[in-house]
């Protein structure tokens, strides 16, 4: 009975973890997960048991389903973890430190910065897991990168900065990690790094590092991201030739991905092209993008250019006695209803 239990635990494993997490379909992954787990408690197997639950507090993070939730998990696992210490039950000490990881991305995306700083300080300090090392420095530069945007401080945007710079030299270090692994932490690494210095109007850096990260990777939905930040940089600098090459590249990829995967980034890139088509003078197609991707449209930056879009072909419209001008005035007020309310949560 208990190999039976064992290869069912493989295979749920190999299904959830190995293949549906990895393609980031976590609500297919979540039940097989959920059955691991299972398996794992029938078998009072406790490295399995833990390392279940920390992928399922990953998997409601990650799809952002119950972050509360997900910090019970990761919370469970620290305490399973001490009972089992005092019972003499040792596991690896690492994943003391991926729950703490778990725990310290949950309260980040509740907004709880500042306490996610020293636990991210912690784990960086004492875990010895080069990959691990690398992805909690981009997580603390990315906490940084948020607490600028929330206090419109850039001093947090340097903090960023450093953090990132840190994690690259460990990119560039020599050690025993999956060349394509490698490769993929370090796009990751500078894909933020260039988001960073978009943010302090460094566009030409932010270039660089979107490029060298575009370079690296090979993970599509990933291309299509860091393809999208190029495309805004390049509009930025006034190469609309280059924004349409990378708007249309996202999109190509966005368009056929899996929708529960790709909806955010491709609303993104609609809004990106009705940018686009606003820089180069085509009001009325900006606006019909801007209207697919603004009620649903989680970047603010992008958030106001298609207020702004609505304001001026308001404004255009009404010079012209067009009765259109109306419509077009109260997509603006309500976005701008919108950003305002989203302002006072931040400063909140």
């Amino acid at each position: 009975m208990q190999e039976k239990i064992k290869q069912l635990l493989t295979k749920y494993h190999e299904l959830g973890r190995a293949k549906l997490y990895n393609e980031r379909r976590y609500e297919e992954s979540l039940e097989y997960i959920v059955r691991a787990l299972q398996c794992a408690e029938l078998l009072e197997d406790w490295e399995e048991i833990v390392s279940n639950k920390i992928m399922l507090g990953n998997i409601y993070v990650n799809s952002s389903k119950d972050l509360n939730y997900a910090m019970k998990l990761y919370s469970d696992v620290l305490d399973l973890l001490e009972n089992l210490q005092q019972r003499n039950i040792k596991l690896t000490r690492q994943y003391y430190y991926i729950a703490k990881i778990g725990l310290a991305r949950a309260l980040q995306e509740l907004g709880k910065l500042d306490q996610v700083i020293p636990i991210i300080k912690e784990v960086i300090e004492n875990i010895d897991d080069k990959r691990r090392i690398i992805s909690a420095l981009n997580d603390l530069g990315l906490i940084y990168w948020k607490k600028a945007n929330f206090s419109q401080n850039e001093i947090f945007l340097d903090q960023a900065l450093n953090a990132y710079g840190r994690a690259l030299e460990l990119c560039n270090s020599t050690g025993e990690v999956n060349e394509v692994s490698e490769h993929n932490d370090k796009a990751m690494v500078l894909n933020n790094m260039g988001i960073v210095y978009y943010d302090k109007h460094q566009y030409d850096l932010a270039i660089k590092s979107f490029e060298e990260a575009l370079s690296l990777t090979v993970d599509e939905y990933y291309i299509a991201c860091i393809s999208n930040e190029l495309a805004k940089t390049y509009i930025k600098l006034g190469n609309f030739h280059m924004a349409k090459k990378f708007i249309n590249q996202a999109n190509q990829i966005l368009i056929d991905y899996d929708e529960t995967v790709s909806e955010t980034e491709l609303l993104r890139n609609l809004a990106i092209e009705g940018l686009y088509q606003r820089k180069i003078g085509n009001f009325e197609d900006a606006v019909n993008y801007f209207e697919i991707a603004a009620p649903k449209l989680e970047d603010v930056e992008l958030k106001i250019e298609a207020a702004e879009t609505f304001h001026q072909l308001s404004l255009m419209l009404k010079e012209k006695g067009d009765i259109r001008s109306g419509r077009y005035s109260l997509k603006f007020e309500e976005l701008a209803k919108d950003i305002e309310e989203h302002q006072k949560v931040l400063k909140s």
